[in-house]
């Protein structure tokens, strides 16, 4: 009797083991690491922790994105360094992170008056992989070979805004101080622009002092840091569009299952399409809001201005050409192939 009442204990004991083992929860076969430099309350940041999950329900536990915000493990200039050594797995710089050594690939993502408008820029970035290919390539040939470039999104276009005097004309800004911005620089070069480097908590006051004359900045900059404040008038003009993409390490998406990389891929092609579409609503809302709250004055250029403001284009992109080769002429095909003049 002893001996069969142990027995159908230690059958017990098994079975709740086994039943335990079946409702814990999952052992997750791989956790990848996604980096941001927004904070928490950044609209990017919102975005991804929101749709992150799927990955997780669809892979039934085998794969979890673990979003870390606020440059915790890595900050966005040292992204791809960080990609390529895996200290992190995915993550989201912008093109203007760009270190010197593939600065002059990476720059046409946010090249000066290459891209007409934000649809321009997107087709160019979704209805192809060419763009990211291309840098993929470049980045690999220049020693990061673990990076993979995907899913760029677009994220505004710079304007400039000024604080006593309206520019209309590219001649019109010859001697002003202008918080500058790397790939934008030989556009300020050829009009004898002076830059100044200000990070962008620091352009209120810099405009408020007089330290600058004015700012480039995408529309959200206008009202989020404040600086239509001290700012009198903005230029309406596309001067070079705002891109982030998703650096993705190759060795973490080689760890995977064919299935779950797909999973993966799929849910950073849903982020891309949500970013494009918050920034494109961003946009209006926010010139909307100068409008309304009489802010800035907006000068839209008249056709003949427009075009005195791209005459510029040939010239750097020239130069440009020259300076990275054939690859270049096949990046410009593509950006001309979804930014024909309307």
């Amino acid at each position: 009797m002893v001996k069969m009442a142990l027995s159908k204990l230690r059958g017990a004991i098994a079975t709740a083991v086994i039943l335990g083992a079946a409702t814990a929860l999952p052992s997750y076969a791989t956790e990848l690491k996604l980096q941001l430099y927004q904070g928490p309350e950044h609209s990017i940041t919102k975005i991804v922790k929101a749709l992150s999950p799927q990955v997780e329900k669809e892979t039934n536990g085998r794969v979890k994105i673990n979003v870390f915000d606020s440059g915790t493990l890595v900050k966005g200039p040292q992204m791809l360094d960080a990609v390529e050594k895996r200290i992190v797995d995915i993550a989201s710089p912008t093109y203007a992170f760009a270190s010197p050594k593939n600065l002059p690939f990476m720059m046409v993502g946010a090249f000066p008056f290459i891209f007409r408008d934000h649809a321009g820029y997107i087709d160019a970035f979704t209805k192809e992989d060419t763009l990211e290919r291309l840098a993929t390539e470049y980045l690999n040939e220049v020693g990061y070979k673990n990076v993979l470039v995907t899913r760029t999104y677009y994220v505004g276009f710079y304007q400039m805004g000024f604080k006593n005097k309206e520019p209309k004309l590219p001649a019109d800004l010859k001697g002003l101080k202008v918080r500058s911005l790397g790939a934008i620089q030989p556009f300020f070069d050829r009009y004898g622009i002076t830059s100044v480097n200000v990070n962008t908590p620091e352009v209120y006051d810099a405009l408020e002092r007089g330290i600058i004359d004015g700012a480039i900045g995408v529309y959200s900059n206008w009202i989020d840091w404040g600086w239509g404040e001290p700012a009198t008038y903005l230029v309406d003009v596309n001067i070079a569009a705002v891109g982030l993409y998703f650096a993705v390490s190759k060795a973490a998406m080689a760890s995977l299952s064919p299935a779950d990389q797909k999973t993966v891929e799929n849910f950073l092609k849903t982020l891309q399409e949500a970013l494009n579409a918050e920034y494109i609503k961003s946009d209006q809302t926010s010139k909307a809001t100068i409008n309304a709250k009489q802010l800035m004055k907006i000068h839209t250029p008249t056709p003949q201005e427009a075009k005195a403001w791209f005459e510029s284009r040939d010239e750097v992109v020239q130069k440009w050409v020259k300076d990275v080769g054939p690859r270049a002429v096949e990046a410009l095909k593509v950006v001309d192939k979804y930014n024909a003049p309307r």
